[in-house]
């Protein structure tokens, strides 16, 4: 099972790594957010970021499920952990993922 990147095991955080590509050298992305919605930063900026997700994470189990800000949806969403949904809000998620669990 391939999971969304902003679905993580535990309270993890995928690797960040320096951009070798496209930023001013030095700077780091966001893993969960486009740079146009979280501007690449310096490495420390992008961890307070990281705990800014983590707090308005939703938890499953043994995974977090982190607000995304990437482009798969027009606004920030959270991916369910059982199908394709995605939803904008917390409390929209937690409905539909009490309903997802029971399905599986």
């Amino acid at each position: 099972l391939k999971l969304h990147v902003t679905i993580q095991r535990g309270m993890t955080f995928p690797i960040v790594e320096k951009c070798m590509t496209c930023c001013f050298p030095g700077l780091y992305h966001c893993p969960f957010c486009t740079p146009a919605f979280f501007k690449p930063a310096k490495r420390s900026k992008v961890m307070l970021h990281l705990e800014y997700h983590l707090k308005r994470a939703c938890h499953v189990g043994e995974y977090t499920i982190h607000k995304c800000g990437l482009d798969c949806a027009k606004r920030p969403h959270y991916h369910c952990l059982y199908c394709i949904a995605m939803l904008g809000s917390k409390h929209d998620f937690n409905k539909h993922i009490e309903f997802c669990q029971e399905m599986q």
